[in-house]
């Protein structure tokens, strides 16, 4: 019994080493010379400034008796091309999720 649990935990630390690219392949490093590529920077964070994140949105402007429209703003972050916005309707618990913004502010729809 003890060998089976050592061999299966032998099995899943190997795997382990595979999935996380352990064995040392090619990282392009030596003595080859050249510019070394292009550096891909992470994008930064961004921060909701209206409505106010995770509080009730009581500001919209009515569209009709039953739609209101919430306009939604963030600052930019650096090293970023687009935005994704998730937001919560919490009289209804949808979800909507509105991606590949390309500016800093959205108006979304609600009834």
């Amino acid at each position: 019994m003890r060998n089976h649990i050592l061999k299966y935990f032998s099995f899943l630390f190997t795997l382990t080493l595979i999935s996380c690219g352990g064995g040392g392949g090619d990282d392009g490093g030596g003595s080859g010379g050249g510019g070394g590529g292009n550096v891909i920077n992470p994008p930064g964070k961004s921060t909701l400034t209206a409505p106010a994140n995770n509080k009730t949105c009581e500001t919209g402007t009515s569209v009709s008796d039953t739609k209101s429209e919430v306009t939604f703003t963030w600052g930019a972050s650096a090293d970023t091309n687009t935005y994704d916005l998730k937001i919560t309707d919490l009289n209804s618990s949808t979800i909507t999720n509105k991606t590949g913004l390309s500016t800093t502010t959205t108006k979304v729809d609600f009834r």
